[in-house]
Parts: structure tokens; sequence; C-alpha cells
């Protein structure tokens, strides 16, 4: 029992495997397609990020010139005068901001001074010849990129307000005409990486997140699995058990209760139980027909059909009852025949036993022949020739009597013969 359980479970474990490894290189395939989509994702998302981090001191940059340019407009109809629309240029650039205030612009010339910034230390200074903190002619190359059309970005180093060390910063720089001012305004880029660590830090959950719940939905897939592959393959172990009763010769243990699946385990406990009644109405008829033969019956008719190959038995146990009957006529003739025999033996020893009784008796006569003839013999020498006569005849008849009592001896040897 244990052992047919052990198959079992070596069925059901297999089965798990099989479908466990399928479900996990099919969980595995979609978690890394959504692994590598959601990375894609992510990754478009940061470089969106950086991009719109561009677009927004592009946008920032664009927008100012714009109100610049309305200012100017306004000298230029008369409304205000050149100084005030100066003035009032510079109170832009140096008082505009964005991003939550953080954002602020500054403005140079094509010779490198500094017309407007935040900063008065820096407001009026020549820079044409300033370098980065990486050694790079920063301002140059404002001047550069913002002399294409639509301006450009600028990567540079630079301090940051409040903190210490070397930051690097994208500054977007287009040039406003009529002052022959480079407008200019940037991020630091640890803001902006500040900023995408947080999308990396929230893709990285992501993933854990995916791999939990790919987890999860795998232990959870393997329970029921493992409870469904048990509920099919659990008739499997009666079945399996009483088979291997069935192969040790015993027919007549109840068969296992054919299971309702409506599948193929339904048509093999069917199967089991008939081919179980079948085995035992075989073998409890062919244990009738035994015992009937062994009673010495030889009369029971074969009536019971067996199925397929089971037919076999049904025409043997028929040619048994056949040859059986005709070896036992064979001997009730072979009997009535030695009975015949037997009655004609005993009539020849009965005429044997007479002829014997009559020898008997001529042997008394002899002997009281004899006697008489000896009494005479002594009472007279003269009937000695008579005597010598009547001895004669005694010897011949006794030579007689002694043939036909060796015959008769023959005769009962012969009989004793047949006999034994």
């Amino acid at each position: 029992m244990k052992a047919q359980k052990s198959k079992r479970l070596q069925v059901t474990g297999k089965l798990v495997v099989f479908v466990s490894v399928m479900v996990m290189l099919i969980i595995s395939a979609l978690t890394t397609i959504f692994y590598i989509s959601l990375d894609r994702v992510y990754q478009n998302w940061i470089h969106s990020s950086y991009e719109s981090y561009d677009l927004n001191i592009k946008t920032a940059t664009e927008s100012l010139v714009s109100v610049l340019q309305v200012n100017y407009d306004r000298y230029k109809s008369g409304e205000i005068t050149e100084k005030e629309a100066l003035d009032n240029a510079k109170a832009i650039v140096r008082d505009t901001r964005y991003d939550n205030g953080n954002g602020y612009f500054w403005a140079d010339t094509s010779t490198g001074l500094c017309a407007v910034h935040m900063n008065p230390e820096y407001e009026g200074k020549e820079r044409y010849d300033e370098k980065d903190l990486k050694g790079d002619y920063y301002i140059r190359e404002f001047i550069k990129n913002g002399s294409q059309p639509g301006g450009g970005f600028t990567n540079f180093f630079f301090t940051k307000p409040g903190q210490e060390g070397t930051f690097a910063k994208r500054a977007y720089t287009i040039k406003f005409e009529p002052y022959d001012w480079y407008i200019s305004t940037g991020n630091y880029i640890d803001d902006i990486d500040s900023a995408v660590a947080g999308y990396h830090r929230e893709k990285i959950l992501n993933i854990i997140l995916l791999a939990v719940v790919a987890l999860l939905i795998c232990f959870t897939g393997l329970i029921i699995l493992v409870k469904f592959l048990h509920k099919i393959t659990a008739p499997l172990s009666p079945i399996s058990e009483r088979l291997k009763l069935l192969s040790d010769g015993d027919v007549h243990t109840p068969p296992v209760a054919v299971v309702k699946t409506g599948d193929e385990m339904e048509v093999l406990s069917q199967a089991t139980d008939e081919l179980i009644g079948q085995m035992k109405e075989v073998v409890d008829d062919i244990t009738l027909h035994l015992k009937n033969m062994a009673a010495g019956d030889m009369t029971l008719p074969v009536t019971r059909e067996y199925a397929g190959d089971f037919s076999t038995i049904h025409d043997s146990l028929i040619l048994i009852y056949e040859q059986l009957n005709r070896t036992l006529g064979l001997i009730r003739e072979s009997a009535e025949q030695v009975n015949s025999g037997s009655s004609q033996v005993a009539d020849a020893a009965s005429a044997l036993a007479a002829g014997a009784t009559e020898q008997a008796g001529t042997i008394d006569q002899l002997s009281t022949a004899i006697t008489e003839i000896t009494e005479k013999a002594e009472q007279s020498s003269a009937h000695i020739g008579q005597a010598a006569g009547y001895a004669e005849q005694t010897l011949s008849r006794v030579e007689e009597s002694n043939k036909k009592m060796k015959q008769m001896l023959q005769a009962m040897d012969e009989i004793k013969k047949h006999f034994r």
C-alpha cells in the first residue's frame, strides 16, 4: 500500500513539477516582458524628464524674451521712453522667477559684459574670458549657442547658492537683438538627477512589487495546482491497490467504487470494477466445475459465457468434460469385459473343483480297494495273480488321477495370475 501511495505521489509530483515549470516559465517570460516594458517606460520617462527640464528653461526664456519684446514695442510706439524701456527690461530680467522661485535669468552682451544679473557682483562685469569651475569658457559658449537660430543649450560647472562645491548646470540661451542681450537661465543637474532618482526609486519599488506579485501568483498557483492534481489523481490510489490485490490472485475483495468524474478516471475505475467482476465470475465458475469433477460428477453443463479471451476457458472446460467422459466410458467398457472374463474363469474354476472332488472320491475308493487287496493278499496267496491285476489297474488310475490333479493345479495357478 505504501508503495502504491508512493507511486501515486510520484505521478502527482511529476505533474506538479511539470505544470509548475510551465507556469514558472510563463510567469518568468511575462515578468521579463513586463520588466523590459516597465524599464523602457521609465527610461522614456527619465528621458522625457530631462527633456522637460530643457523644455521648461527654453519655454521660460522664450516667454521672457516675448515680454521684453512687448516692452521694447512700447518704446518703439512712443508709449515709453528709451530709458524707461531699458530700465523695465533690466527689471524684467532681474526680477522674473519661475519653478517656484528657484529659476532666474541673466543677460550678457556679445562682448561678454554681464548686463543684468540677480547677483550685483556679476552685473556690469566683463566675463568674456571667464572660465567655469572646470576651466571652460562658459560665457563664450553662451554667446555661441545663443547665436544659433532658436537659441541653444550649454553645459557648465558653477557654484550653487547656500552650498559649497562644484555643481553641473545646464543653461539655455537666446539672443534679444534690440539690446544685444543673450538671455540665459539654467537648471542644476543634481536637481534634475534628484528628481530622476525619485523615478528610479519608484521603478525599483515597482519591480520589487512585480517580483513579489509574481511569487505570490506562483505560490498560490502551486497550492491550487497541488490540490487540483490531488483531486484528479486521488482515485488512482485505491484503483492501483485493488489491481495489486488482483495481481496477487485476490478476486473476492470488493472492487473500488466507480468515480463519477466524467473523464478518463471514471472510465478507468469502471473498467477496473468490470474486470474484477468478470474475474470473480470466471474463478467461481471454474471452481464449481472442478469441485464437481473431484466429486465424480461429469454431467454439469458449462452454461456461462466468458467474454473476450476468457472464451478459451469456456471451450477448454467443455473439452475437459468430453475427454473425461470419453475416458470413463472406455474404463466402463473395460470393466465390463473384465467382469465377463471373471465369470468365465469362475465357471472354469467350478468345473475344476467338481473334477477334483470326483478325483478325491476315486482316490478314496482306490485306497479302500488296495486295503481290501492287501487283506486278501495276506489271507490267500492264491489270489496273488488277481491282486497283481488289481494293482496294475489301481496304478493306472492313480496315474490318471495325478494327471488330473496337475491339470487342476495349473488351472488354479492361471486363475490366481489372472486376478492378480
